[in-house]
């Protein structure tokens, strides 16, 4: 693997058909928590937790097998201290030397969640917001339209 691709700003890593890792990037080891030699032949699954392992069979292979590639798959990777680490995933099916390969990048998607479960936060408050808005006009427009008892006025300042 060539020092770009080794250090590249995102995960890389190329498996058989059968699953069994056969090149992975500096990046990807370094954000999972192994060396190259505790991946390198082992089956792709070692990094995944059972849901994951479950989701990549039912979704990942097929879909390439069926079309060739994936894109933009939302994944999640468990790092040696199983923890999980949230990813998109790309992959393209091809053959190389003869074998068909999958290769594949990832991209950490922490912020990216992050930011969305703040957008939604906003969103709720503004709707929250909006709906004491309208409440607050809707009782104004009420006490406005009721008649006032004869004699009686307002004087608004």
């Amino acid at each position: 693997m060539d020092i770009q691709l080794d250090v590249a700003p995102c995960g890389y890593f190329s498996i058989a058909d059968s699953g069994i890792i056969q090149s992975i990037n500096q990046t990807l080891l370094t954000l999972l928590g192994y060396e190259r030699n505790e991946l390198l032949g082992r089956h792709i699954e070692a990094t995944m937790s059972v849901t994951n392992k479950l989701f990549f069979h039912t979704y990942f292979y097929p879909y390439i097998q069926l079309y060739g590639h994936v894109d933009e798959m939302y994944f999640s990777f468990r790092t040696s201290d199983q923890q999980d680490v949230p990813v998109l995933l790309n992959g393209v099916r091809q053959t190389r030397n003869g074998e068909s390969v999958i290769d594949c990048v990832v991209v950490v998607m922490r912020k990216r969640i992050e930011h969305e479960k703040d957008i939604l936060n906003t969103k709720t408050k503004l709707q929250e917001l909006y709906q004491a808005t309208h409440e607050a006009n809707k009782e104004r427009d009420t006490v406005h339209r009721w008649p006032l008892p004869i004699g009686v006025s307002i004087t608004l300042q």
